[in-house]
C-alpha cells in the first residue's frame, strides 16, 4: 500500500476520526482565543469583520462532521468503511480540518511573523483560560465506542452528543461577545429624580446623583474639560484651532489645511480635535469609575473620518490584571460612513503592544445615525459589566477583559484616515474635508452620574 493510501486509510480508523474530531475542537478553542486575543478588529483578518465569522462556521462544519464519523466507525465501521461517497466526503473534511487547524495556530500565535517568543507567549495567555472548551468537546465522544455493542444505547449516545455539540458551537462562538440583553437593568437608568450630588444622595439612603451635566452653554470650556492634546495624533493634528465653542455646543472641525497658524502645529496638514476630562497639572478635569455617561451628539455625515465617545484611564496599558486596572471604552465609533445604521463599540485593555486585548462589536441599531440629526450614545458601567446604547436602546453587553475598576477620564474627538479603513475594518473612504467646506462633529451636551451602590467597589491603579 502506497504512502498516501496509508495516510488516506488512517483517516477512516476510529483513531483517525477521533484525532481529526480533537483537532476540529483545538482549531475552535484557537480562534476563539485568537478572537479574545486580538478582538474583531478586522484589520488582521482578510475579508474583513465577516472573516472571523466565517470561519467560526466552517469549524463549526468540520466540529460536526468529525462528531459524525467518529460515532459512524465506533458503530457502523464496515459499512463505513465500503461507502466510497463517504470515505470521500471524510477525507475532504479532514484535510480542511487539518487546514483550519494549522491556520488557527498560525494565527493565534503570531506563526506568519515567525518564531517569536512574544507573539507565542500572547497566544498562549490568551489559550489557557479556554483550554476547559476542548476538553467538553473530545472527552464526550468516547461514550459511542463504550456503547457499539447495544445499538440502542449506542443511537442514544450518538443523538444526545450530536445534539450537544449542535448547541455548544454557536453558544461557544457567542460567548466573549454580547452578553444577553434581557434583563431590566439594560435599560437606561431613570435619572429624572437624580440627587444633586452625593452627599443628597447619600442622605436620602442612596441613589443616583449627578457628577457632570455639562450643556455648554458658554463660549469656553468649564473646568472639568479641556481641548485633547495638542499636536501630531497619528497621521493627523489636533489642534486648539478647530474647536468653536458657542451657541450651546461644541463643534469639532476636520480639515485639509495649508495655511493653519499655530505655534504647535504645522501649517499644512489634516487638523481635528476633540475635548476631554483628562487630570491635568492646573487641576482641571475629572474621572470616574462606574456610572451611566451620555452625550448627544450628531455624528460627521462624511467620508475618511470618524469621531468617538469613550473612557480612558493611565493605568491601561499595565499588563497582568487584563482590564480591570483600567480599560479603554468606546462608548461609539462613527467608522461607518457606507453603513450608516450600524456603531461600533469596543474594550481594550493591557496597553496597545504584544499582550495587548480586544474586544469589539458591530450592531446595526436600525437607525441612520448619518441623518444630520441629534442622536445619543450613552454606557451604563457597573461592577459586573458594561452595557451600551443608542438612542435608548441597548445595542452590547459585556465584560470583556475584566471590568474596570479605576476611575477614568472621557474623550469625545475626532480621527482621520484618508482612504484608509478605520476601527472594525470599516472603509472610510475619502477624506473631504477643506478650509472653506470643513467636516463638523458636534457636541450638544455629556451627562454623567454616579451610584452610589457603585462606590465601595472603586479602586486604584496602585490597588491591583
Amino acid at each position: 500500500m502506497s504512502f498516501a493510501k496509508r495516510i488516506g486509510a488512517a483517516f477512516h480508523t476510529r483513531a483517525g476520526a477521533y484525532i481529526f474530531f480533537a483537532l476540529a475542537a483545538a482549531a475552535l478553542t484557537f480562534l476563539h482565543s485568537a478572537k479574545w486575543a486580538y478582538g474583531w478588529i478586522a484589520e488582521l483578518y482578510p475579508l474583513g469583520s465577516a472573516f472571523v465569522p466565517l470561519v467560526f462556521c466552517l469549524i463549526g462544519l468540520c466540529v460536526l462532521s468529525t462528531l459524525g464519523f467518529l460515532i459512524a466507525a465506533a458503530l457502523k465501521p464496515e459499512a463505513v468503511g465500503k461507502n466510497r461517497a463517504f470515505r470521500g466526503f471524510q477525507t475532504a473534511v479532514c484535510v480542511l480540518t487539518g487546514v483550519l487547524f494549522g491556520y488557527t495556530a498560525v494565527l493565534l500565535f503570531g506563526l506568519d511573523k515567525g518564531f517569536i517568543p512574544a507573539e507565542m507567549s500572547k497566544g498562549l495567555w490568551f489559550l489557557v483560560p479556554n483550554l476547559p472548551y476542548p476538553a467538553f468537546f473530545i472527552v464526550p465522544p468516547i461514550a459511542p465506542a463504550i456503547f457499539r455493542k447495544q445499538p440502542k444505547k449506542a443511537f442514544t449516545a450518538f443523538v444526545v452528543l450530536f445534539a450537544a455539540a449542535a448547541i455548544a458551537t454557536p453558544v461557544f462562538y457567542i460567548s466573549g461577545k454580547p452578553m444577553s440583553i434581557q434583563s431590566p437593568e439594560d435599560k437606561p437608568p431613570e435619572l429624572s429624580r437624580a440627587f444633586l450630588n452625593q452627599e443628597a444622595a447619600e442622605n436620602a439612603g442612596g441613589g443616583w446623583f449627578v457628577t457632570i451635566d455639562e450643556d455648554f452653554d458658554g463660549d469656553t470650556l468649564s473646568r472639568e474639560w479641556a481641548p485633547s492634546p495638542h499636536g501630531l495624533r497619528n497621521k493627523e493634528y489636533w489642534c486648539d484651532n478647530m474647536l468653536e465653542i458657542g451657541g450651546g455646543t461644541v463643534k469639532v472641525y476636520a480639515a485639509a489645511l495649508e495655511d493653519n497658524e499655530c505655534d504647535i502645529c504645522p501649517a499644512k496638514g489634516e487638523f481635528t480635535s476633540g475635548i476631554e476630562t483628562r487630570l491635568l497639572e492646573d487641576g482641571r478635569g475629572y474621572e470616574q469609575a462606574f456610572g451611566y455617561y451620555e452625550c448627544r451628539v450628531k455624528i460627521p455625515n462624511t467620508t475618511g473620518l470618524w469621531s468617538a465617545f469613550w473612557l480612558q484611564s493611565t493605568s491601561m496599558g499595565r499588563v497582568g490584571d487584563k482590564g480591570r486596572d483600567g480599560s479603554e471604552i468606546d462608548i461609539y465609533e462613527s467608522a461607518f460612513p457606507f453603513s450608516p445604521t450600524s456603531v461600533g463599540n469596543a474594550i481594550l485593555w493591557d496597553g496597545y503592544a504584544e499582550r495587548a486585548g480586544v474586544l469589539g462589536n458591530i450592531t446595526d441599531s436600525g437607525i441612520d445615525l448619518y441623518d444630520g440629526d441629534w442622536h445619543t450614545y450613552s454606557l451604563l458601567w457597573t461592577p459586573k459589566y458594561y452595557v451600551f446604547f443608542v438612542d435608548g436602546t441597548a445595542t452590547w453587553k459585556t465584560n470583556a477583559g475584566g471590568v474596570s475598576k479605576v476611575p477614568e477620564f472621557i474623550r469625545l474627538t475626532v480621527e482621520i484616515r484618508r482612504g484608509e479603513t478605520g476601527p472594525y475594518g470599516s472603509p472610510l473612504g475619502e477624506f473631504k474635508g477643506t478650509k472653506e467646506n470643513p467636516d463638523v462633529f458636534e457636541i450638544d451636551y455629556v451627562k454623567v452620574y454616579q451610584h452610589t451602590d457603585f462606590l465601595e467597589h472603586i479602586k486604584s491603579p496602585d490597588d491591583f
